[in-house]
């Protein structure tokens, strides 16, 4: 190139290898990874492998990925990633590492990565709680989770309650790397007052960098105060029964039980005052218990326990409903046994088969012994009887039935028609179509099943004029201006979902005896399949 009279020559100088590192300088929390950049500062003659390692520091950061990566002619200048890994630990200071990245005939470079500890150093207090005899000492002892960063005072002080607690020593402790797992001590005395009240108070152990703690302290009053009988005695009992009635007295000393008159089997435990009885007989019996301690003053109660027969146990079924549509393989049978001893088991039948028994205390029972495990899909679809036997301790029994309709991949619908109607009548239009009208009074008796009847047979009266058969009509009968019932009739197409809407009162006809007859009508748009009426009161 010429230039002013000036030759020059350019000429190109390449770039010395070397590793290429961002950034060279990582932080990352506990528990987390923090990636880094490496690749070359130039084209390789030959494949490229970088190595990645810990040189020191602590062993707790560590390479995860990308210890060995491998740069050709082809990917020398695009980054690869090395993640750093920096693991929980049990100590609560913050670490640091040193990592090399080395290769053959290439300068070393070294990057940092530093660990942020998650880990905020605790309070170690024995124990947690404390009671201190009025007139006595006790103490608690304190320790650090993990060495702090700089020597640490840990103080304690009564913050709240009665002033007759005090720290008598250890007051303040001072922690540092070296001792801080070592547990020192901190004393406590209650000093003796002349009330006769039990006391508490709050103590705060506090430090610089530390969440505080509080120990609750407990100051029971040593003065004699007399016994008084704080519970109500159980009056009733089952003959054959186990009877109990825990007695419960205040005082100080602590009061001791005794009886003083009880028929022949009581017996009372002196200290805990438990009164333990299986009544032979009927009738009533008289006891009388007595709470005694140093007082010249005993406490007595005095009450008669009323012993009755066994009655028999009550049953009830909580789910499913009386006319209620059920499928699938995780259905709901359940119920309870209600009695004046207990009940110990119950037994599930399902069209008069037993098809489990549940052996569970506290009268709480399940098909399957828990929720949801009763399989529908084993009965056919249609109507089925449902009964919950509740057996009691003396064998004597009680059921409960309800009738349900299994609809498994059908519509209620269709389950509740086939749980109603014979083959012949299913195949009758007539009699089980969707306006039905088997007995040709005008009225579609399908829809009158809410009021039990058969599903045959109509309820309503003769043919009103002007309405057709295609359209629900209810009838009843009620007491003529009663004010404290309500009568709402619905209408619903699947069984499931009822309304009012559409429903219309047709007549009003006064009737001998103060009744009256109510006629109401669907005039919904599209007509509904079942009727019922609501009482209410």
């Amino acid at each position: 190139l010429q230039h002013n009279g000036t030759i020059k020559r350019w000429a190109y100088i390449p770039v010395a290898q070397g590793i290429v590192a961002t950034p060279f300088q990582l932080q990352v929390d506990e528990g987390s990874r923090v990636s880094m950049g490496a690749r070359l500062a130039s084209a390789p003659a030959a494949n490229v492998t970088l190595t990645v390692a810990r040189v020191s520091g602590d062993a707790d950061i560590s390479v995860f990925s990308g210890a060995n990566l491998t740069f050709t002619t082809a990917n020398w200048a695009t980054p690869q990633t090395v993640n750093f890994q920096g693991s929980e630990d049990a100590d609560a200071a913050n670490d640091t590492a040193a990592f090399s990245l080395s290769a053959a005939g290439i300068a070393t470079e070294t990057v940092s990565v530093f660990k942020l500890d998650n880990d905020v150093p605790q309070l170690l207090i024995t124990p947690s709680a404390l009671t201190i005899g009025e007139g006595q000492t006790s103490g608690l002892t304190i320790a650090l989770s993990g060495p702090p960063s700089a020597p640490v005072t840990v103080s304690t002080a009564r913050t709240s309650g009665d002033t007759d607690l005090t720290v008598t020593s250890g007051s303040t402790l001072l922690f540092n790397s070296a001792n801080y797992d070592v547990p020192q001590q901190v004393q406590l005395a209650a000093a003796q007052d002349p009330d006769t009240t039990n006391d508490a108070a709050v103590l705060t152990i506090s430090a610089p960098g530390f969440i505080s703690r509080t120990i609750n302290v407990a100051l029971p009053d040593d003065d004699a105060t007399p016994p008084e009988i704080t519970t109500a005695a159980i009056t009733s009992a089952v003959i054959n029964a186990p009877y109990s009635y825990d007695v419960d007295a205040t005082g100080s000393p602590a009061p001791t039980f005794s009886l003083t008159s009880h028929p022949p089997g009581m017996t009372v435990d002196p200290i805990s005052g438990v009164i333990a009885w299986t009544p032979a007989g009927l009738g009533s019996f008289n006891v009388t218990v007595r709470a005694s301690n140093t007082s010249p003053t005993p406490a007595t109660q005095s009450f008669s326990i009323d012993v009755l027969a066994d009655t028999p146990p009550e049953a009830h079924i909580t789910q499913p409903s009386d006319g209620q549509f059920v499928s699938g393989n995780n259905a709901e049978f359940y119920g309870d046994g209600h009695d004046d001893v207990q009940t110990v088991r119950g037994e599930f039948y399902i069209n008069d088969v037993l098809v489990y028994t549940d052996i569970a205390p506290g009268g709480h029972y399940h098909i399957g012994g828990t929720h949801n495990l009763w399989n529908t899909t084993l009965l056919v679809n249609g109507r089925h009887t449902l009964r919950l036997t509740v057996v009691d301790t003396a064998g004597q029994t009680d059921s409960e039935t309800r009738t349900i309709y299994v609809a498994n991949d059908v519509t209620n619908y269709e389950a509740w028609k086939l749980g109603n109607f014979t083959t012949t009548d299913l195949a009758n239009a007539n009699i089980s179509g969707d306006a039905a009208d088997a007995d040709a009074d005008g009225y579609s008796t399908l829809l009158e099943y809410f009021f039990g009847s058969d599903p045959k047979q109509s309820d309503a009266p003769g043919p009103q004029a002007g309405l057709d058969s295609g359209r629900m009509t209810l009838s009843f009968t009620r007491l003529a201006g009663a004010t404290d019932t309500t009568f709402i009739v619905e209408g619903s197409n699947d069984l499931t979902v009822w309304s009012s809407a559409g429903i219309t009162l047709q007549s009003t006809t006064p009737l001998s005896g103060g009744r009256e007859r109510m006629v109401y009508r669907d005039s919904s748009v599209v007509p509904v399949r079942f009727g019922r009426v609501k009482v209410m009161r």
